[in-house]
């Protein structure tokens, strides 16, 4: 038992390492001037990582042929997106503001320039989310990318009774997929089934 909560602990420590590493190198200003970044100019805290980041977006948007929506963009890395905490990133479609303590760093930032990119009106529907998975899938592969058009399904289309990606709906698809949503199926408890219900 007391072997179990080492092996957390230290499992819990690593993690919290991981992700602090990595807001530090995403958060780490190597530029605050402005700088030209093909059809986006980039300032705030821009760094190597960042610009990465939006040029795996701009190639999804040019892959779907999404207009860019912004000319330029202001990345902010600050302690507190919003005062409850709950929200990790959050743009305007000009400002983009990305919490120092988010536990997937790198995901935050690819979903908010994705939202700029595309345009903040759109929210989590079509284009956003074909640029955004297309972005994704190139990121950080395929099989990755399934399992966070599962979660965007499940958190912005509240379709968590279907967990089965459908063969129209593969993750970097050129067709949009479409959503449905399916029944619920209540399960009768053994006692409104002998009574008839």
């Amino acid at each position: 038992m007391r072997r179990n909560r080492l092996v957390a602990a230290t499992a819990g420590i690593t993690a919290l390492l991981i992700t602090t590493l990595t807001v530090a190198a995403l958060g780490a200003t190597s530029s605050t001037g402005s700088t030209d970044d093909g059809p986006l100019q980039l300032s705030g805290d821009v760094t190597p990582e960042v610009r990465r980041l939006v040029s795996v977006v701009v190639r999804a948007a040019d892959e779907h042929d999404v207009e860019i929506a912004p000319s330029e963009l202001e990345f902010r890395f600050v302690d507190r997106v919003e005062a409850q905490g709950l929200v990790g990133g959050r743009t305007d479609g000009r400002h983009i503001l990305v919490g120092r303590n988010v536990a997937l760093p790198e995901r935050t930032l690819l979903h908010e320039i994705a939202h700029a990119v595309v345009g903040v009106e759109f929210g989590h529907g079509e284009p956003w989310r074909s640029v955004y998975i297309t972005a994704f899938r190139d990121e950080f592969g395929d099989r990755r990318a399934e399992r966070e058009l599962r979660r965007i399904r499940w958190v912005y289309d509240k379709s968590y009774l279907d967990t089965t990606t459908r063969e129209d709906e593969v993750a970097g698809d050129a067709s949009p997929p479409t959503f449905t949503r399916q029944p619920v199926r209540w399960r009768s408890s053994p006692e409104a089934a002998a009574a008839g219900g």
